[in-house]
C-alpha cells in the first residue's frame, strides 16, 4: 500500500530527533516573529543537520498548524548546494508584525 504524503511526513516526525525537532521549532517560532517571509533554507541557516533531513517538513507542517506561518503560491531555488537549486516553498509569517 503506497503511503499518503502526511503518512509519509507522520513517520518522519516520529523518527526524527526530539532535541533537533525542537530547535527547528524554536528557530521557526522566531523567524515567524521577524519576517514577512520565510523559507526551509532560512531554518537550515539555523539548526544542524539531522540524520533525517525530511524532518524538515514536519517543522513546516507543525508551523502551518500552530498558526505560525502560511503558504504562498511563491517558490524559489533553494541557496543550499545539496538541492541543487531545486525550487521550494515561500511561506508568508501568520505572527510578523512590522514596527
Amino acid at each position: 500500500m503506497t503511503k499518503t504524503k502526511e503518512e509519509a511526513i507522520d513517520q518522519v516526525e516520529d523518527n526524527a530527533d526530539a532535541l533537533w525537532l525542537g530547535a527547528a521549532r524554536t528557530v521557526l517560532e522566531q523567524l515567524a516573529r521577524t519576517r514577512t517571509f520565510i523559507t526551509s533554507d532560512d531554518v537550515w541557516d539555523r539548526v544542524e543537520p539531522p540524520r533525517e533531513p525530511r524532518a524538515m517538513g514536519a517543522v513546516l507542517r507543525w508551523g502551518m498548524r500552530q498558526g505560525l506561518i502560511e503558504v504562498t503560491d511563491r517558490i524559489k531555488p533553494s541557496r543550499r548546494r545539496e538541492c541543487h537549486g531545486r525550487r521550494i516553498q515561500v511561506w508568508r509569517s501568520r505572527k510578523f508584525r512590522a514596527a
